[in-house]
């Protein structure tokens, strides 16, 4: 998908309780990925991954 066709995507804006809930699962499902692969650096590494890739993509769809 292009850029432009994310930022262009019509959801609405996302309230506080959405992204405390979308944060802490996007960190555990992180962190599960990671834990397995080298323990907890790994598990560490995949949690902030995971954060971040979902305020990216909260961010270019207009969530925020």
């Amino acid at each position: 998908m292009a850029t432009e066709m994310l930022a262009s995507f019509e959801g609405g804006k996302n309230n506080w309780a959405a992204n405390v809930s979308g944060v802490i699962g996007a960190g555990s499902a992180g962190a599960a990925l990671g834990f397995p692969v080298c323990g907890v650096a790994c598990g560490s590494i995949g949690a902030k991954t995971g954060v971040t890739l979902w305020a990216w993509a909260t961010g270019v769809t207009g969530g925020f």
